[in-house]
């Protein structure tokens, strides 16, 4: 089975996450992705903070089978985000920093 194409027009809300978020400056700033993740949904409203957790859970499944080096391709290049997952694990707990509580 050929896996999909991950591209990022497919990702819109993730797209503006990565970039406003997980810019080049986001360790200084947040110190990490579950802590920019937890930034985000205090300045969100809860319409943008569920497309966003809809496209993380997308993410999070094509990301199966997925090399962590495909997913640093795709975080960086295609997204423009400066935070290169070391993991599926790593998604998936940014997936759940963006799940209300």
């Amino acid at each position: 089975m050929r896996k999909r194409t991950l591209r990022g027009s497919d990702f819109p809300a993730l797209t503006s996450f990565a970039r406003g978020y997980l810019h080049e400056d986001f360790p200084d700033v947040h110190g990490s992705a579950v802590a920019a993740a937890a930034a985000f949904s205090e300045d969100a409203n809860p319409e943008e903070r569920r497309q966003l957790v809809q496209e993380v859970e997308a993410l999070a499944r094509v990301a199966e089978g997925r090399s962590v080096r495909d997913l640093r391709r795709f975080m960086t290049r295609a997204l423009g985000s400066r935070w290169e997952p070391r993991s599926r694990d790593e998604i998936m707990e940014l997936l759940d920093a963006l799940r209300p509580r």
